[in-house]
Order: C-alpha cells, then sequence, then structure tokens
C-alpha cells in the first residue's frame, strides 16, 4: 500500500485505488507508471493553474486495490475520507470502476474513468462520472463493413467471448448487431476463463469452420498460444477461399492483431482502420 506521507493544502490531491497485484496487476502498473508519468510532467510545468490563476503541485495518492471489489471500496472510501483528494481517478477494469463509481455517486465527488468500459457503466446514469472510452459494444462493431470491404467473399464470423463477466459478451454483442448490415452470419460462442479446455475449442472452431475468428474478452497468454497452434492453421485452412491461406482477427484486453493460416503474425492493431481502433 501506498499514500502520501505528507499532504499540503497547497497541492492538488489526486487519488487512485489501483490493482498493482492480482488479476489486473499488470493493466494496473501500467496505468500507475502512466499517472506517475503525468505527475511528473504536471509539476514540471510548474503545476495545475486553479482559480485566480494560480498554479498548484499534484500529489499523487494511490492504495493497492488487489484487484479486488472490496478493497477498491475501502480505497476509495479513505481516499474521500480520510485524504480528501481533489481528484478522483477510477481503477482498471469494468467490475472495480462500478465498485468507485457507486461511492462517488453517494459523496458526489468527480470520477475520472479511464478503465472501465463494460456497457452498463454507461446506461447507469452517473452524474459524477466522466468516462474517456468507448463502451464495449462500440469497440469492434464498425470491423465486420471493414471486413467485407477488404474480403467480399468472408461471410462468417466467430466470436469465442469470455464468459465471466459481461466485457467479452458485449464485445461480441457489437459485432452480431452490425454483421446483418453486411448479410454477414456470426456464431457466438462463450468461453470459460481461464480456458480449461484448449482442444475443445479448436475443436469447435474446426466445426463451425469460419472464415473470420475474433477472440472478444481476457484470454492472458492465450492468444499467442493459439496462433502458434497447427490445429488453428489446419481451420485456417480448411475455410480459406484464397490459396489455403485464411486471415482473422483476435481481440483481447485492448489489442487486436491478425494471424494467417500458417500462424505467422501478419498484422497488428495499429492496421486496422481508424474506424474499426478504439482508445483505451
Amino acid at each position: 500500500m501506498r499514500a502520501a506521507d505528507i499532504v499540503s493544502d497547497h497541492e492538488i490531491r489526486v487519488g487512485l485505488s489501483v490493482s498493482v497485484s492480482g488479476r489486473f496487476q499488470l493493466q494496473g502498473q501500467q496505468a500507475l507508471h502512466g499517472i506517475l508519468l503525468w505527475q511528473s510532467h504536471a509539476n514540471a510545468q510548474g503545476g495545475i493553474p486553479s482559480n485566480g490563476g494560480m498554479s498548484r503541485p499534484v500529489r499523487l495518492i494511490w492504495y493497492d486495490d488487489g484487484s479486488r471489489v472490496s478493497r477498491t471500496r475501502e480505497n476509495v472510501l479513505r481516499l474521500i475520507r480520510n485524504d480528501s483528494v481533489d481528484i478522483l481517478l477510477g481503477p482498471y477494469s469494468s467490475s472495480l470502476t462500478m465498485a468507485a463509481a457507486e461511492i462517488a455517486e453517494e459523496y458526489k465527488k468527480i470520477l475520472w474513468n479511464y478503465g472501465g468500459t463494460s456497457d452498463e457503466i454507461f446506461s447507469h446514469g452517473w452524474r459524477y462520472m466522466i468516462a474517456i472510452a468507448s463502451p464495449a459494444s462500440d469497440y469492434l462493431r464498425a470491423l465486420p463493413q471493414w471486413l467485407v470491404k477488404q474480403y467480399p467473399k468472408r461471410c462468417r464470423i466467430c466470436v469465442l467471448y469470455s464468459s465471466q463477466g459481461t466485457f467479452g459478451w458485449q464485445v461480441a454483442r457489437g459485432v452480431l448487431e452490425s454483421a446483418p448490415e453486411t448479410r454477414q452470419s456470426v456464431e457466438l460462442v462463450p468461453l470459460d476463463t481461464p480456458l480449461k479446455d484448449s482442444d475443445a475449442a479448436l475443436s469447435l472452431l474446426l466445426d463451425i469452420s469460419p472464415e473470420a475468428v475474433m477472440l472478444a474478452g481476457e484470454f492472458p497468454g492465450r492468444v499467442g498460444n493459439h496462433a502458434n497452434s497447427p490445429a488453428l492453421a489446419n481451420v485456417g485452412a480448411s475455410c480459406s477461399s484464397r490459396g489455403g491461406r485464411n486471415r482473422g482477427f483476435c481481440f483481447s484486453d485492448g489489442a487486436v492483431g491478425r494471424w494467417s493460416a500458417r500462424a505467422e503474425p501478419v498484422g497488428t492493431w495499429g492496421e486496422l482502420p481508424n474506424d474499426c481502433r478504439t482508445t483505451l
């Protein structure tokens, strides 16, 4: 756990509950490093201008929530009640953000949400939350239209989505809702996370014979493993309409990659058109 040693009334106090341990520790640590960089940059510029034109330095106060909802609630309450923060930043993940937003609403404290994108967050009608990301269902909504323009004969899409939580389902739902406009068929398949039986998942892909495959949700390390799997290469070859070479798109935790039937990475998130990309 980490907090400021001395907090002055002259400073702008920024509070953060962040996952530096637990399930979301990778993303939490990345977020913390980015926010610490912002703090350093702001203070190097003389601080943040406040009322009256006087600039005030930034003091970040943060606590590890261990990727747990209960700890997030405790941290946010502590930041508001004990530390009297001026600015409250949200945690990473939709479940933790929901917990933080409920408390921010109760205490009428503005919450800057950068890491929670589940559609429920945007439909709650909270008055004290500012979100900078798109809802999860919009992440890949434009992808079927782009795909049909680039590969007109690829009309069978399979979305493998995490059955844990609502994020994966909502990303998949965006694809399902937009595909009929281009007369594409979409098969949605929920998967347990962590993936208990990867062979069964690959067998399912063989049965469906899709022409594009997407992963939606949290599959730590699974995208790379599947991309290197000979079984997945066979799936690509069996449903390919261009000389035994098939391409699809994979989405997981904000990253999209393109794979081929030869199990070779042939593209990155940055290669998608702008209307298919979302800043997280």
